[in-house]
């Protein structure tokens, strides 16, 4: 029933607000009442509204333990990753991406950054320096994760000159960029092995490492 801008109200913002976040976790709230302060501190400050509703609005607070880390059953891991291509350049490259992190337990930026240099065939060996505590680890390299590892550098990686093992496939070819690709793997994994985890618990890559 609202035909102006001027008659609205904080409580609309709020019930409207409610409504939508039914379904919304956790960011996706925090970034809505971060968009509606913009937009009314925007508002206020061209005059088409007289009131400062954006002070108004409160800001939502995220706890970053809230939630359980998710684990995956054994079954539900060998089903993603039985379940994935292998055939495509990208499908290589994903592949081998998985099963670093659900085989070796890798985080995901030491993922990002791998260079062929931390890979040892001969011996069977994956050595680098950890990002998050700046220590130096070494692991075996499996041999399901080396072979997956070497088919993609053979026959899908993008031919450039970097020593990073996993490149982008989009022009320009390098280094994935974020993390946030990075996870984009996985998502599209789950959705083509028909794997649904509940929305308010952490399954992006990392709890394949937390799983192992």
């Amino acid at each position: 029933g609202i035909s102006d801008i001027r008659d609205v109200k904080v409580s609309h913002v709020l019930d409207y607000y409610k409504m939508k976040g039914q379904h919304l976790g956790d960011h996706s709230k925090s970034h809505a009442l971060s968009s509606y302060r913009r937009f009314f501190a925007y508002a206020f400050l061209e005059e088409y509204i007289d009131e400062d509703l954006a002070s108004q609005l409160p800001h939502y607070r995220m706890v970053s333990d809230k939630r359980i880390p998710y684990a995956w059953r054994q079954e539900t891991v060998i089903k993603l990753i039985q379940s994935m291509g292998r055939s495509t350049p990208t499908e290589k490259r994903d592949y081998a991406i998985v099963l670093c992190i659900a085989r070796l337990g890798l985080r995901q930026h030491d993922v990002q950054t791998l260079r062929i240099s931390n890979l040892d065939f001969d011996n069977d060996r994956i050595s680098l320096v950890m990002k998050k505590t700046g220590k130096p680890l070494s692991l075996p390299l499996f041999r399901d994760v080396g072979w997956a590892i070497l088919d993609y550098l053979q026959h899908g990686r993008p031919k450039v000159d970097s020593d990073i093992v996993f490149i982008k496939h989009i022009a320009p070819f390098g280094p994935i960029p974020s993390l946030k690709s990075l996870g984009h793997v996985l998502k599209l994994a789950k959705t083509k092995a028909g794997v649904e985890v509940p929305i308010d618990v952490r399954s992006g890559l990392h709890s394949l490492r937390s799983t192992l």
